[in-house]
């Protein structure tokens, strides 16, 4: 296998890459050997007028900025091998909706959401993953794994040396391709809430009516708000020692950690009751694993 690598990289290493190419842009934007400050000025050295404004970008991603170009063009057309999620004849009514990145942990935060401009699928997802995450994450739980894998294959197989590609445990039974693909076949996958992005898309689907009626600016709005209230309540519970009471202030909480932002200065010293200690689990990483899902914003359904 060494011997094979090495024909492989010698037959290259001569020859100009076509620009477009999976090695042009591997050799571009790959980052190896560089930090997240110098990939993100080597990005804004290459596109001096790039925005990572949501409102024109259509991806919300708080405290991660571009770093790498897209790979993907929008219009492009997937290769997503034998299995298939008929992203090209799901039902015309639904709108392209959003896609929705997060940790996999027990306590599950959003990390960020793209505004589609058309359906679903893996170039949407791997675009994600590479201009907006420097480090790439160990593990990358999508439904359709095999088609992410397949995409990224032909375009960026560069990601799939630092990432596994698995599917979730919900639509794993759906896959006819290979086994690869369970994540109960990795072992340190065996704590982590594989379908969390299938929770969190559940939840959006109650704000299917307002998003309907919303135009681009509220839309954005809704859900980066949506988000934002999720991720106070999941550090909420894993700040605590125990299980958070059925009825509680997550203001609490998040005045314990932000001042009032009106000017009147007010903090919580104390976000839980007594028999409720912070733990000191507060300040650990998540489980280095995304998940991602996308959900439709005409009638709330998943695609």
């Amino acid at each position: 296998m060494d011997d094979v690598c090495a024909t492989v990289e010698a037959y290259h290493a001569g020859r100009m890459p076509e620009i477009g190419s999976a090695a042009a842009v591997q050799g571009t934007w790959s980052g190896v050997g560089k930090t997240p400050a110098e990939m993100r000025a080597f990005f804004v050295s290459v596109f001096p007028h790039a925005t990572d404004d949501p409102m024109l970008t259509g991806m919300f991603f708080p405290g991660r900025f571009q770093c790498r170009a897209s790979a993907f063009a929008t219009q492009k057309k997937p290769d997503t091998g034998t299995c298939t999620k008929n992203y090209q004849t799901a039902r015309k009514s639904f709108t392209p909706g959003v896609f929705i990145i997060c940790s996999a942990c027990s306590h599950s935060r959003v990390l960020g959401f793209v505004i589609l401009d058309q359906r679903e699928g893996p170039p949407a997802l791997l675009n994600a993953i590479i201009t907006r995450f420097p480090v790439l994450p160990e593990y990358i739980v999508y439904d359709f794994g095999c088609g992410a894998v397949r995409s990224a294959l032909s375009k960026l197989p560069w990601v799939l040396a630092a990432s596994t590609v698995t599917s979730d445990q919900v639509h794993f039974v759906h896959h006819d391709c290979s086994v690869a693909f369970d994540p109960r076949s990795l072992g340190t996958l065996t704590k982590a809430n594989t379908v969390a992005h299938e929770q969190r898309n559940r939840a959006i689907k109650l704000l299917a009516r307002v998003l309907r009626a919303s135009g681009q600016g509220d839309y954005t709005r809704v859900l980066a708000y949506h988000m934002f209230v999720h991720n106070v309540r999941a550090h909420a519970r894993s700040a605590a020692v125990a299980a958070l009471p059925d009825v509680y202030d997550f203001g609490r909480f998040y005045f314990s950690r932000e001042a009032c932002l009106c000017g009147c200065g007010h903090v919580e010293a104390v976000p839980f009751g007594e028999e409720l200690a912070v733990s000191s689990s507060e300040d650990e990483e998540d489980v280095p694993v995304i998940g991602s899902s996308s959900s439709s914003s005409d009638e709330g359904g998943s695609e």
